[in-house]
């Protein structure tokens, strides 16, 4: 049985500025922008970048009644201060340029899928500096702003894949809170293209010998590589867990694997070949989706937790019923 622990060394391996240039004909083009000290620590410190040139066209509305004056309302309170980071702001400017105008940001390491429910159709996309979103963890490296080139993504085309000692032993579907039910009928074809991408395009040129890549598979024999994580917690072991993924547990069930193979004998006598492919096999499998209680805001998690679906529902239903009254209303009094 093996024991993963995350290593500097990895987790430098795993940076998008160590593995993209070796990458960078199979996977999305991108250009990365070093965080400058002060704004690292600008934001280490609470504080949020909106760039001065950001309008609020998106954020208005056609009724200015609705409008508030935010400045008188603040009248006697200490003025704002903001940095500003210009230089910063106008590489961050051409860089979305130069992928095409529209892109998807991120840290070296990670991405903000976490706040991906505040933002418009649950979209991650990018097309100015002020809409992008740093979290401001600690790292011992140097901090870089990823900006990649914006593609609209299956989730059923994404997977995760586990590499042991140098060889692809795992793959799962990425996406583990929906059910997509052609992944069974193609899990054949599947295996083998990200396995024949794997020998191709990765085996040899990865640095490490235990560690996670991410692909996308658009169509058949079409792969492509999105990212690299280090095979240890907390990097997300999707439909796996990490007692299957370390030998405690056999990859396919909860016995313990025969020795020098990460199946156990019933699994590998039935046709347990390698690598194993892990799917939500029905709508009554779907997992809970990772970040998912970081997706919604505390309340509605604690009403749905108190009062289950109904609560929600009720809710919502007397909303719907206060906006018709308030409508009523106003129709009344014109």
């Amino acid at each position: 049985m093996m024991e993963f622990t995350r290593k500097v060394s990895d987790v430098l391996a795993c940076s998008f500025s160590s593995w993209y240039p070796l990458f960078e004909k199979v996977t999305t083009k991108s250009v990365w922008v070093p965080v400058p000290a002060e704004v690292a620590a600008y934001i280490r410190s609470g504080g949020t970048v909106v760039s001065s040139e950001a309008t609020t066209a998106d954020t208005n509305t056609d009724d200015e009644e609705d409008s508030v004056d935010w400045e008188a309302a603040e009248e006697g309170a200490d003025e704002l201060q903001r940095p500003e980071f210009a230089p910063f702001d106008a590489e961050l400017r051409a860089a979305v340029a130069a992928v095409g105008g529209a892109a998807f940001v991120k840290l070296n390491w990670s991405a903000p899928a976490d706040v991906r429910w505040l933002s418009v159709g649950r979209a991650l996309r990018c097309q100015s500096p002020e809409d992008g979103c740093a979290d401001a963890g600690a790292a011992s490296a140097d901090l870089h702003l990823v900006v990649r080139r914006w593609e609209d993504i299956n989730p059923a085309a994404e997977f995760r894949c586990f590499v042991v000692e140098g060889h692809l032993i795992a793959i799962s579907q990425r996406e583990i809170s929906q059910y997509f039910p052609h992944l069974e009928r193609d899990s054949s074809s599947i295996i083998t293209d990200i396995t024949s991408f794997f020998k191709e395009k990765i085996q040899a040129k990865f640095p490490l010998q235990n560690y996670v890549f991410d692909v996308y598979r658009s169509t058949k024999d079409h792969v492509r590589l999105v990212d690299f994580s280090p095979l240890a917690p907390p990097t997300d072991p999707a439909l796996f867990t990490w007692d299957q993924l370390t030998g405690k547990h056999c990859l396919r069930c909860e016995s313990a694997p025969s020795p020098g193979s990460p199946l156990c004998l019933g699994c590998a006598s039935a046709g347990g070949a390698l690598p194993v492919f892990q799917y939500i096999a029905g709508a009554d499998s779907i997992q809970r989706a990772p970040y998912a209680d970081a997706e919604l805001p505390y309340d509605v998690h604690h009403l749905a937790e108190s009062g289950g679906t109904a609560a929600i529902l009720q809710l919502l239903q007397k909303s719907q019923n206060l906006g018709k009254s308030d409508q009523s209303t106003d129709d009344e009094d014109g």
